[in-house]
């Protein structure tokens, strides 16, 4: 946050419970030169636009505590995940909700037709190189990660291919597709994946990184209801 000059939003994250957002790790640790200092929730136009009159003001926290995976360096793409603690507790609205973690990739109680197609709400580039002003959503078709390895087998931030704890969306006909700016978003249904790291946006055959949220729910829920949450 600058004073002089506002502030600059530069990833995303969900809200999972009335303390915390999960984020990427590469948008909130530590070393970062300039930590994030502000979380906005239930924004919908960053411009200067009006909101929609259904829709009431966002909410600013100031953060507490910004906690990343003890396993992730920085220099790859792995265990690239972290979780934001706020200031105070949330005021939960009709806009403002926790997001419901899943505990697989496509859950049961979806149909069939739907369980590989996942939806991201993002602020980040558009095809015309500037950002979104306001919110965007893109449905993005899940890429298997035997496929994914295939395809991304060049990227030196995947020294060891894609893992289990990682997932790839992305339209195989290009077009579709996260950017620069909608890091630590969701991919969602119920919230699947944190955007982590992809090449040129919407490029064809060239799919996102996402981490997998639910090989770190026992991580997730340790910080959340742990001692870092009694602090």
């Amino acid at each position: 946050m600058d004073e002089c000059v506002g502030n600059e939003w530069f990833c995303g994250g969900s809200l999972i419970s009335n303390r915390f957002v999960l984020t990427a790790a590469h948008c909130a640790h530590t070393e970062m030169q300039n930590p994030p200092t502000l979380v906005r929730l239930g924004e919908y136009d960053l411009g200067d636009g009006a909101e929609p009159p259904d829709r009431p003001h966002h909410q600013d926290y100031a953060i507490r505590a910004i906690v990343q995976h003890p396993e992730y360096n920085g220099i790859l793409t792995y265990n690239d995940i972290a979780l934001v603690q706020l200031e105070r507790t949330v005021t939960f609205s009709r806009f403002i909700q926790p997001r419901l973690m899943c505990s697989g990739v496509a859950p049961v109680s979806y149909p069939r037709a739907m369980s590989n197609l996942f939806f991201s709400f993002i602020f980040g580039l558009l095809p015309v190189e500037q950002p979104a002003t306001v919110l965007q959503r893109v449905r993005i078709p899940l890429v298997s990660n035997v496929q994914c390895n295939q395809l991304l087998y060049r990227n030196r931030r995947l020294r060891n291919g894609i893992l289990p704890t990682q997932l790839c969306a992305g339209d195989p006909l290009g077009g579709k597709d996260t950017c620069e700016g909608d890091s630590g978003g969701p991919l969602q249904l119920m919230l699947v994946g944190v955007t982590s790291n992809g090449g040129i946006c919407g490029t064809v055959n060239r799919p996102g990184i996402y981490t997998r949220v639910s090989s770190y729910v026992d991580w997730i829920e340790g910080v959340v209801w742990g001692e870092v949450a009694q602090n």
